[in-house]
């Protein structure tokens, strides 16, 4: 997607400025405070990316390449729109994060051989443009600063594929598991989409 695109489509959506209007999953009982400030601080580098990298990353930009490209890139993001709590994705997430702790493995694919897609799946229906979401996973955090700094700063990733994913202009909905992890010590699976609904 071209930059005038992603700027065309941040201006088109509403973006949040305050606190309370960030913090779209306070009321969403399935989810761990953990997991809800997981999305409020997705919500914040969306909705201010610059105020973002000024808070979280300006003092992290010694810590090598990415950390500096991360702060550099969104300095220069348009705003994007604040994502809303989705309870099928939430429930995919967990399914993926448990099956990932519990094997000790990484990656998008269960232990069963299903993807991302085939999980939400279960739990709901996907109603918009795209037939499936965007998914990332992080190890080694159970922190929310921790979880979405690894995944925005991608460090070692050379697609930035975790960071594109968090700011990616389409999605609307969001679905969070922090779980223990074998090796890692804690994993967290973040399920995104345009539009989902549940099927209960």
């Amino acid at each position: 997607m071209t930059r005038v695109l992603w700027v065309g489509l941040a201006l088109f959506g509403a973006v949040a400025a305050s606190a309370q209007e960030l913090n779209t999953a306070h009321q969403a009982n399935y989810l761990t405070e953990a997991e809800k400030e997981v999305i409020r601080l997705v919500n914040e580098v969306r909705a201010q990316p610059a105020a973002f990298a000024k808070k979280y990353l300006e003092s992290r930009q010694g810590e090598g390449a990415y950390a500096k490209e991360c702060y550099d890139e969104l300095l220069r993001w348009a705003p994007q729109s604040v994502l809303q709590p989705s309870h099928a994705l939430s429930l995919a997430a967990k399914d993926h994060a448990r099956d990932m702790g519990t094997s000790g493995k990484t990656g998008h694919v269960s232990t069963q051989g299903e993807n991302a897609t085939q999980r939400v799946q279960r739990y709901g229906t996907f109603t918009g443009r795209y037939n499936g979401p965007w998914e990332n996973c992080s190890y080694g955090f159970d922190d929310p600063l921790a979880i979405v700094l690894q995944l925005l700063i991608d460090d070692g990733v050379p697609s930035r594929g975790h960071r594109k994913n968090i700011m990616q202009a389409d999605i609307r909905y969001i679905g969070v598991s922090i779980q223990p992890h074998t090796n890692y010590r804690f994993n967290c699976v973040m399920d995104m989409a345009d539009a989902v609904a549940d099927k209960n």
